[in-house]
């Protein structure tokens, strides 16, 4: 009994290493109609969503842009409105 559990056990350790050495050099296999549609609906996914971050760091950037903008106008609108309210205190003096 020994003799035959150690038969089978050899045999099996052997044919999982033959299984092992062929499936190490075969090449891998092709993928089929499922997997490549939803491949190619995941990378869809991905450049849609990657495209709306564009476009909303975009918008933000704009946004951000004609903020600073605006303000710069009402420094200049200030510093503008400052000096006429000096040159008429100075005529009248």
């Amino acid at each position: 009994l020994g003799e035959l559990l150690a038969e089978n056990k050899a045999k099996k350790q052997e044919q999982f290493e033959e299984m092992v050495h062929a499936n190490r050099y075969c090449p891998p296999k092709a993928l089929d109609e499922d997997e490549e549609a939803f491949l190619i609906e995941k990378d869809a996914e991905r450049r849609a969503a990657e495209k709306a971050r564009k476009e909303s760091e975009k918008e933000a950037s704009n946004l951000y842009r004609m903020a600073v903008a605006q303000q710069d106008a009402k420094k200049d609108e200030d510093l503008d409105l400052a000096k006429l309210m000096g040159q008429a205190k100075d005529k009248k003096k």
